[in-house]
């Protein structure tokens, strides 16, 4: 393969959309997308092969693969090209792993000693507390990194029927890259391909190009520096790390996997990355998903949509044969840049991070052996409570839609501010048996609920108390609603998981079914 190297300077600001939806707040990527590069080569080529009829230069240089534009990842200022950030390096939540720094786009130091490398080991909460992903940066093989801040401006459409005046209605956002941020990307090619040696000329003596939106505007202009290069600069080289059978994947670019029917596939399994039988390890995967629909410019419309797993994102797999490669290529779309990996990297090869510059200790290099959350540490238990609240709260409506709908068929007499009541008293329960004693209550002392909660609806069937007590009685069916989702009877705080189920549910169905009289009530009025 022939390596193409490519440095850019932005000489205006730079707009290159996650996402081409035009609703929402506009996000913009860190990066130039080798779409745009790709883009950028087909404006100047697609057309003038395409009407000579020379197909097989159209299919060979922009669909084959043959020829990989590589992404435009953000540099220092002496050129040396930057990984992004892995998603498997946390730091303890509140706590700086980077120095500080100033200025926008400064370039800073990694602490290394403030991350670990959870594609090799798992959090210790009982000794470094709550874990916090790193998701932002481009970082280089020194421990320098950079985070490309960005800016907004807001924008509003010209109507030119209204001499050249802002239109109503049409203010929108601008989220850009900002001017003089440096990038380098690298296009893969195999000599061979038909129009390759045209292209390459064409980038060699090409001073200036257009990238992104709003290239007719005053965005997305930058300057060009080509040569060829003999590999991408980054300095070191994979590893196999402290298993033998492991294998550490990162994600330099968005990987698009699909299936053998063309289903796109967010599960990466070893047979869809190209690389055998074997097993994904979830545990010590750390992957991000975005989805988006490329804009065909040519075509005046959106492409198809690509379901893709970010760039940064870590794969962490068991094979039955190691790889004999530290960089492969992978997925769908690879002519724009996509399923860019790095094997092992040195960066991932052991629990802790080390850099030329902070190499640590002996001591420190030993692997942190895999402790599980005790069931005494604080972390854990607020954790865990808070997962069970969030749980518990879809059980109770998923339940309380059940009872709802049978209560409503057989206490149908029953008026909306009686079951307020029960609402209300299903809110102050404490308990399942202080519930029961609330409900039983509810009938007594007073002619008027006494008429709708003691009063039988339908020959044979119990009072409306008796059936709102019956759903509270088979305590199996909340047992294996709480199984179905992984939890069982008490938290580690040792609350008492189907009380609390039962209580919300029974204050839902009270909801549900005072909502559906109001409904009937509007649509009688409207009648």
């Amino acid at each position: 393969m022939q390596l193409l190297r490519l440095d850019f300077t932005a000489d205006t600001d730079l707009i290159f959309s996650a996402s081409a939806g035009t609703a929402g707040q506009h996000e913009c990527l860190d990066y130039i997308p080798g779409s745009a590069i790709w883009g950028a080569v087909a404006a100047r080529f697609y057309g003038k092969w395409a009407s000579a009829g020379d197909w097989e230069k159209v299919r060979s240089l922009f669909y084959s693969g043959k020829v990989r534009f590589g992404i435009g990842a953000p540099s220092l200022s002496r050129g040396v090209p930057l990984r992004p950030v892995p998603f498997a390096w946390h730091s303890k939540k509140g706590h700086d792993w980077k120095t500080n720094g100033k200025g926008a786009n400064e370039a800073l130091e990694i602490i290394a000693t403030e991350l670990r490398n959870l594609s090799r080991t798992q959090w210790d909460f009982a000794k470094d507390g709550q874990p916090e992903q790193t998701r932002t940066g481009w970082f280089a093989a020194d421990g320098t990194i950079v985070t490309v801040n960005h800016r907004h401006r807001l924008k509003t459409a010209i109507d030119p029927d209204q001499f050249d005046s802002p239109s109503d209605g049409q203010l929108f956002g601008y989220s850009s890259i900002p001017a003089g941020t440096r990038f380098v990307a690298m296009i893969e090619a195999d000599p061979t391909t038909p129009g390759w040696s045209e292209v390459r000329d064409y980038l060699c003596q090409a001073k200036k190009l257009r990238l992104g939106r709003s290239r007719s505007a005053e965005f997305g202009e930058v300057t060009l520096k080509a040569s060829e290069a003999t590999e991408d600069g980054w300095p070191l080289s994979g590893s196999s790390g402290s298993d033998a059978q492991q294998v550490v994947l990162h994600l330099l670019s968005d990987l698009a996997l699909s299936d053998s029917f063309g289903v796109p596939q967010l599960h990466p399994t070893p047979e869809l990355l190209g690389l055998g039988q074997g097993e994904t390890d979830l545990t010590h995967s750390h992957l991000r998903f975005r989805s988006y629909s490329p804009w065909n410019r040519f075509r005046g419309c959106h492409d198809t949509e690509r379901q893709v797993i970010a760039a940064g994102s870590v794969i962490t797999i068991h094979l039955e044969q190691l790889p004999k490669t530290s960089r492969l290529v992978a997925g769908l779309y690879q002519a724009e840049g996509l399923g860019q990996v790095v094997v092992n990297p040195d960066y991932l090869a052991a629990a802790l991070i080390a850099f030329p510059s902070s190499s640590p200790s002996p001591s420190q290099q030993k692997q942190i052996p895999v402790v599980p959350p005790p069931s005494e540490d604080p972390v854990y238990i607020a954790m865990s409570c808070r997962y069970a609240d969030s749980v518990l709260e879809q059980l109770s409506v998923a339940l309380g839609s059940q009872w709802a709908d049978k209560w409503a068929n057989n206490c149908h007499h029953v008026s909306k501010s009686q079951w307020s009541r029960l609402r209300q008293i299903a809110v102050l329960s404490l308990s399942v048996e202080d519930l029961k004693t609330r409900i039983k209550s509810l009938g007594k002392g007073n002619l008027s609920a006494e008429k709708y909660w003691n009063k039988v609806a339908r020959v044979g069937s119990d009072t409306p108390t008796q059936i709102v007590l019956n759903s509270l009685e088979p305590t199996q069916t909340i047992k294996d609603s709480l199984q179905s989702e992984g939890l069982a009877e008490r938290d580690p705080a040792g609350r008492d998981l189907a009380a609390l189920l039962a209580i919300h549910a029974t204050r839902e169905a009270a909801i549900a079914i005072s909502r559906k009289k109001s409904e009937s009530a509007m649509k009688e009025d409207r009648s």
